[in-house]
């Protein structure tokens, strides 16, 4: 059994809880057994170093036939290699590279040996292993090994509040004074924010889970307990939970390994919920904190909202499942990015005769095909008369797939591009993957290592793919210079090919574009996108689009370039010239916009 969840929730406590049960045992954080507690010879959670505990001594032997013969160094370096947060895209593949398979079979080898040299040392049937990373659980699926997922959720100010504590003394060391590792509150619930959409993810991709609310555990501990491992198809025997008390349990001594100071209290343990951070956090703080975990938030609560309330019979019907109602797109704009399609969408939104999805960017004709059509028609349930109803997703125009999907799906809908100098594109593009802390330092080296800056920047070869399917007529090819130089004609234009009525831009209107930004934290920013890529996933898609639009998640988040903003260089400048000069030709041939010279291209 598998304790997962952020850190300083209350893990250690949930777990000696469990442990403390006749047919479990609590055994820690034991990934930390390959990474630090052998190598530091660290205090086992009943008071003896671990070379010198007889329960871990047990365990040594009969795993590798003792810890010197273990591949302890090994196997620490697997977990980096396939079980840190960064991985878990990898595992979603139905294919790995060789040596990420090889790595990967090795770290799990060596896991179902530990479990079952455990198992068989303690005489349990279940091992509580409260090492809390889902990237662990990933790197372990299809392992063979049975993971039942017990999944500890805590308010994430708390759990900010709790990690960014100062000089928390970890008592494990029996060398030299050490300190809990803290974080600060926003990278803290970042981290939350990645965890919990990650742990939802395994759950849908059908591990067995339960979820704990620590809000819940500390008053109710008995019925909690009771309730998760039932969902996880443990029995509970009537006596089972008599070391938990009304607000106290008595805990004997455990193994359990690193993790919270607390894993060292035993006999009488009070039972009482931290909220110190009600009183001490500042409230801007607060805010800033939810602000980062707003997606996940929002999310679970709308999914609790349509689970089948406790007590209620479900529902069930031989008749075939209501199709979704509401039409289907007869327009879309297809990309590219970076040339103004966020622009584009926040105004034509506005207009009263254009439904547009409120999420900009559904990702249907090319990500989320194999979901259907049905599927895809409910993101536009909520159109009623208006003339024109559409969805911008600036994806569409790369996929080679996607102009059959949508002829098939849509028939011959209006369709609309906007061309942009594809240095500046490209440029563009890098600055907003530096802002995910997803690029290289310098654009030269991005051009080397991310050919797409350069391949979607090819819009005659793109387009030809639409030409193939549609005729000329359903494509409207704008020039992003005439948007930057005058958005009110460039909105004209853009109506008059609709056939709906003009509207005045307001001043707001005029210039929609955020300033070019770095992240604050690194770390913090790529679990933010991580996470908002599973939120999509999960049908969230227009939660994601509220949150990006959100400017007080974008300042918590970011913070802008000012004055040492990267500059591409003329040199890159010229690389990119160089590549396309062809296709840019091709484009002024075909549609006469001179953009050779509007952009400043040599001859």
């Amino acid at each position: 059994m598998y304790i997962a969840g952020s850190g300083r929730s209350g893990s250690t406590l949930l777990e000696r809880l469990l442990g403390s049960m006749p047919n479990l045992v609590n055994v820690g954080e034991v990934t930390d057994i390959f990474r630090r507690v052998h190598a530091g010879d660290e205090l086992c959670g009943c008071g003896q170093a671990f070379s010198a505990c007889p329960f871990w001594t047990s365990v040594g032997d009969y795993g590798w036939g003792g810890w010197s013969r273990a591949p302890l160094a090994e196997v620490a370096a697997l977990q980096r290699e396939v079980a840190r947060q960064r991985h878990i895209p990898l595992h979603l593949k139905v294919r790995h590279r060789t040596d990420f398979a090889r790595a990967r079979r090795e770290y799990q080898d060596a896991y179902r040996r530990l479990y079952n040299a455990i198992q068989t040392v303690s005489g349990a049937d279940f091992v509580v292993d409260a090492s809390k990373q889902p990237a662990h659980l990933f790197a372990l699926r299809g392992s063979g090994i049975d993971v039942r997922v017990l999944h500890l959720l805590r308010d994430v100010r708390g759990v900010s509040w709790s990690q960014a504590k100062r000089d928390v003394a970890r008592p494990h060391s029996v060398a030299a004074r050490e300190t809990m590792h803290r974080q600060a509150p926003l990278e803290a619930a970042g981290r939350w924010l990645a965890c919990q959409t990650e742990i939802d993810l395994l759950a849908r991709l059908g591990e067995r889970t339960a979820t704990v609310r620590y809000e819940d555990l500390i008053p109710s501990p008995r019925e909690v307990i009771e309730t998760a491992l039932g969902q996880l198809g443990v029995d509970v025997a009537p006596d089972a939970l008599d070391h938990v008390g009304e607000g106290v349990a008595h805990l004997p001594s455990s193994h359990g390994l690193s993790g919270n100071p607390s894993r060292f209290q035993q006999g009488e343990v009070p039972l009482r919920m931290d909220e110190a951070w009600k009183r001490s956090m500042p409230r801007p703080q607060q805010l800033a904190v939810g602000a980062v975990a707003s997606p996940y938030l929002v999310l679970s609560t709308v999914t609790r909202r349509r689970e089948v309330p406790a007590g209620a019979e479900p529902r069930t019907s031989s008749a075939p499942a209501t199709r979704a109602r509401g039409p289907l797109p007869n327009f879309l704009y297809i990309g590219p990015d970076k040339a103004g399609s966020t622009w584009l969408h926040e105004v034509l939104v506005k207009h009263p005769d254009i439904f547009l999805t409120p999420a900009k960017d559904l990702y249907f004709f090319d990500r989320y095909y194999q979901r259907g059509v049905e599927w895809y028609r409910r993101f536009f349930s909520g159109a009623d008369h208006e003339r024109v109803v559409g969805e911008v997703c600036q994806d569409y125009l790369f996929d080679p797939a996607a102009p059959a999907r949508i002829r098939e799906v849509l028939g011959t809908p209006k369709m609309m591009v906007t061309l942009r100098d594809p240095s500046e594109r490209a440029f563009s593009s890098y600055l907003y993957m530096r802002k995910h802390g997803r690029a290289p330092a310098t654009f030269s080296e991005a051009l080397d290592r991310i050919p797409k800056l350069v391949e979607h920047g090819r819009y005659g070869a793109l387009l030809e793919n639409y030409r193939e399917v549609f005729p000329d007529e359903a494509l409207h090819v704008a020039v992003f210079d005439d948007l930057k130089a005058d958005p009110q004609s460039f909105l004209d234009r853009v109506l008059d090919w609709l056939e709906v009525d003009r509207m005045d831009l307001s001043d707001g209107d005029e210039d929609s574009k955020l300033p070019a930004s770095r992240a604050r934290n690194v770390p913090l920013a790529w679990s933010v996108r991580l996470a908002a890529n599973v939120v999509r996933s999960l049908n969230g898609a227009e939660l994601v689009g509220q949150v990006k639009r959100s400017p007080l998640v974008h300042r918590v988040l970011y913070v802008p370039f000012g004055g040492e903003a990267p500059r591409m260089s003329a040199e890159d400048r010229a690389r990119v010239h160089r590549e396309l000069a062809d296709d840019v030709t091709d484009l002024d041939d075909r549609y006469g916009f001179n953009l050779r010279e509007r952009w400043g291209w040599t001859a």
